[in-house]
């Protein structure tokens, strides 16, 4: 054995028997210890309907590209509304983009599109797809005091739950 080798293998030791107590003190988590609290129960409670999960399509994915999609890096809006359009028809089957949103949503409905902020600017929610989105559910009817951006990051979470629990 090298004296290099000798060396790491009395350090390796040492260490070991140095966290021993402290390993050994370690609580031992198991499946049924960590599970958390859902609301499960309570979902369950709510009457399904023909827009509950998984939803209308389920399992169904619609996948586009469209060479004009980024241009000189940053999202095209025009691109942008033409793959959510091709997508939605699609999707639904429809010929009409008004026929397909309304689909999901109603003139009556207040929605929340749900954006990812935490990811940076390549991989955040791009404004060409926020604004497409909008314009689109305008276009069917949904009033533009009805539609907001749900921005939530782990403080707004925490703030929402504490709300939500009292």
């Amino acid at each position: 054995m090298q004296r290099r080798n000798f060396f790491k293998s009395i350090a390796a030791t040492g260490l070991g028997a140095a966290l021993s107590p402290v390993i050994k003190s370690a609580p031992v988590y198991t499946a049924d210890s960590v599970k958390p609290k859902t609301n499960i129960a309570e979902a369950m409670a709510v009457p399904r309907t023909t827009l509950s999960m998984p939803g209308k399509y389920p399992g169904r994915v619609v996948k586009v590209n469209n060479a004009n999609a980024v241009v000189d890096g940053k999202p095209s809006e025009e691109a942008a509304y033409e793959m959510l359009k091709r997508c939605m028809l699609e999707l639904t089957g429809e010929h009409d983009l008004s026929k397909a949103w309304l689909q999901f949503v109603g003139p009556e409905d207040v929605i929340g599109i749900k954006v990812n902020p935490v990811a940076g600017k390549l991989l955040t929610t791009s404004h060409a797809v926020t604004r497409s989105i909008v314009k689109q559910l305008e276009e069917a009817g949904i009033n533009r005091s009805n539609i907001t951006s749900v921005r939530l990051k782990l403080p707004d979470i925490q703030l929402v739950r504490t709300i939500r629990t009292g």
